[in-house]
């Protein structure tokens, strides 16, 4: 019987193929975090995931499947949406008879779920200045972008603009609304609290290309530029029980979990917050190359199922290849709800430091 489950995702496999899709990797393939200096010249740098060594599938290096039923021709990524999983779910219900619990096993394990994509891009002329020496103030922390609201896509977001450059609040989340006001506005809903499965993250960047220790030049040890994954709930308004969701979404009812700070006031007059000075583990996403002089592009993929320790050795290695020493626990993933807001910080901190940002994306895939 142990046939029939390679079976069943077969047969899933070619519905995905017919519903305008690639295959996308299997659980079982490596996590990587893939740094790709940018030259003149072709030069490709690749992080593997502690894990690499246990795919049977994977070449050499790590990086790919074997040739084989599992190769595939290089092609944009397809990322679905709500209305293509609901698609599949029902030819596959349909053609096969299958129960629901496992049309989701056979949904799961392909990764099929919908996609939101969120990217930015900056020129030399609109970059952001995130530069070290500020202690702690809003130069040295930067929103670069937020996800839409966890189970909407971006065409529920109608100003994208004034949601992306929307500015933190000062006040942390308290109240926040239940997920369960979410689901009258919901095309798609999912049957899950917490239906969140994977948050991919793309980055290119560099620090200021000089300084730091001799020693750690080149390497992720003694970076003190990275980036950290933001986390913004929507606040009950007034103390109400039953608030009114629509949308567009009010960027003036969204509060911050993670990261919050001090408000102060300058002395001008302005305010602005403080925040804490050192990386926060579980949040860091990736640390710049300490003085590196090229960009880099990274990928960085949280999953729900991930459960390494901060104690452990592989946590150690996480930590060698520039991410948060507990980013690896799936902690943030899994407590995820409906209606939350990813979002991407780029950070600097100490005078001279200097975090460069070319791009930045955040994919959020949810269960449905």
């Amino acid at each position: 019987m142990a046939f029939i489950p390679i079976l069943l995702v077969g047969i899933a496999g070619g519905a995905l193929y017919m519903n305008g899709s690639r295959r996308p990797e299997s659980p079982n393939m490596p996590q990587t975090n893939t740094s790709t200096p940018q030259t003149n010249m072709p030069e490709t740098s690749k992080i593997t995931s502690p894990f690499a060594k246990t795919n049977p599938f994977a070449q050499a290096n790590g990086q790919s499947p074997a040739p084989g039923w599992f190769s595939q021709p290089k092609q944009e990524a397809f990322l679905p949406g709500p209305v293509d999983v609901l698609v599949v779910k029902a030819m596959l219900a349909k053609g096969l008879s299958l129960p629901p619990e496992i049309l989701d096993m056979i949904i799961d394990h392909a990764e099929y779920w919908p996609c939101t994509e969120t990217s930015i891009e900056f020129s030399s002329a609109n970059r952001p200045r995130i530069n070290g020496g500020g202690h702690g103030s809003s130069s040295e922390n930067t929103l670069l972008i937020r996800s839409p609201p966890i189970g909407f896509t971006q065409a529920d977001i109608q100003d994208r603009e004034a949601w992306r450059n929307a500015p933190p609040s000062e006040s942390p989340s308290s109240e926040p609304i239940s997920p369960e006001h979410f689901k009258t506005h919901l095309r798609a809903i999912p049957t899950l609290e917490r239906p969140v499965r994977k948050v991919v993250f793309k980055l290119r960047s560099r620090d200021q290309a000089w300084g730091g220790s001799r020693e750690h030049q080149q390497t992720y040890q003694g970076s003190w530029t990275w980036f950290e994954a933001g986390l913004e709930r929507f606040e009950t308004p007034n103390g109400e029980d039953e608030p009114e969701i629509t949308r567009p979404f009010d960027t003036a009812s969204l509060r911050p979990v993670y990261p919050t700070g001090e408000a102060v006031t300058k002395p001008n007059g302005q305010r602005e917050i403080k925040y804490p000075l050192n990386p926060d583990e579980m949040h860091t996403i990736q640390r710049n190359r300490t003085a590196g002089r090229q960009m880099v592009d990274y990928e960085v993929v949280w999953r729900w199922t991930d459960d390494i320790s901060p104690e452990s050795l592989e946590a150690e290695r996480l930590e060698e290849m520039g991410r948060g020493k507990a980013s690896g626990s799936g902690e943030f993933v899994r407590n995820l709800r409906l209606g939350d807001v990813v979002s991407i910080w780029g950070k600097a901190r100490f005078l001279g430091w200097a975090n460069n940002v070319e791009r930045a994306s955040v994919q959020v895939y949810w269960a449905l």
